[in-house]
């Protein structure tokens, strides 16, 4: 079980830094940051996107590692290298 649990944070934590996300995230996080006035205030309002966003990465690339890691394991034996 460990396999699939590693290749899926693995995944998470490349995802964070990929090419769209990583360009875009300053300026949508700028936008719900600077936001309308509302009882939370800017705080408030980036610990719900953090919380939301950290949820949404989780979510997505941690069931794309758990759905592709048993085609990863039906590839390693024919991959060169340690095992």
């Amino acid at each position: 079980m460990t396999g699939p649990l590693l290749l899926a944070l693995t995944a998470g934590m490349l995802g964070a830094v990929n090419p769209c996300g990583f360009a875009m995230l300053p300026a949508y996080l700028s936008l719900l940051v600077a936001g309308p006035p509302d009882g939370r205030g800017a705080v408030g309002r980036a610990l719900t996107a953090t919380a939301g966003l950290t949820l949404g990465y989780v979510l997505v690339f941690g069931a794309f590692g758990l759905a592709l890691a048993p085609l990863a394991d039906r590839l390693r034996p024919g991959c060169p290298g340690p095992r």
